[in-house]
């Protein structure tokens, strides 16, 4: 038998499953810690602890990324500090040597085998130390990410790759003294090859002729070079990024 008119049964079945209900609610809360589990507790809440959240991550992966750069000083500063007591033995040995009372060839031969066992020695500490497979005192750390274009003249002679070992920029002189009355620049930048004209013909002297080529050059390669007249030439110099 059914009963369907019970009003007071019906009021406690439904009490009941709500109750039942926020029950759940509740045990789910103290489960996961959380007084916000889904939108339905609390839509904006959720969506403000949500961003919060995200924050929360991203502060959490800069201080890992800090602990790692704190990590990757001190493995360099480590590594200095062994350098720095051999290079204090070196200049202990190079005192040694200049001593007057040390007359003996096989004396001065004993200090300088130590000293170069020293510097092999700070050679191979400068190319062993790295920190996640970066290598820390070998040079490559040095000078700027952007290449500087190659420059050549009309000739095919390069006048250099101002890109020089591990970033390390150099420099080039272009001899604008020369007996042509035109040299075509050659340059290459982002992989697209450009070039400039600079024409001598109207120029009495070198010195002028420099002055020329800077201003037609500075227009292209100023971006990348420092380019000052030097004597009868031009002095590039790659810009550190």
């Amino acid at each position: 038998m059914v009963v369907r008119s019970n009003i007071m049964a019906l009021n406690a079945n439904r009490q009941l499953g709500m109750n039942n209900s926020q029950v759940s609610k509740s045990l789910e809360k103290l489960s996961s810690g959380y007084k916000i589990n889904r939108a339905g507790d609390d839509a904006s809440g959720l969506a403000i602890s949500e961003k919060m959240k995200a924050q929360i991550k991203g502060l959490e992966t800069a201080s890992a990324n800090s602990q790692d750069g704190i990590s990757l000083v001190q493995t360099a500063e480590g590594a200095l500090t062994e350098v720095h007591d051999m290079l204090n033995r070196m200049v202990e040995l190079a005192g040694k040597a200049a001593n007057g009372t040390i007359d003996s060839e096989t004396d001065r031969a004993a200090l300088q085998d130590e000293m170069n066992s020293l510097l092999d020695e700070i050679d191979r500490i400068a190319q062993s130390t790295d920190f996640n497979g970066i290598k820390l005192l070998d040079g490559s750390l040095a000078g700027g990410s952007k290449t500087a274009p190659k420059v050549e003249v009309i000739s095919g002679d390069a006048v250099t790759d101002f890109a020089g070992a591990n970033g390390v920029y150099t420099t080039a002189d272009l001899d604008t003294a020369a007996t042509s009355t035109k040299y075509t620049v050659k340059f290459t930048v982002d992989g697209k090859e450009q070039e400039v004209t600079v024409d001598f013909t109207d120029d009495a002297t070198a010195a002028t002729a420099a002055g020329s080529a800077k201003t037609a050059l500075d227009a292209k390669l100023g971006e990348y070079f420092d380019i000052a007249v030097s004597g009868d030439g031009l002095k590039f110099t790659a810009k550190d990024s």
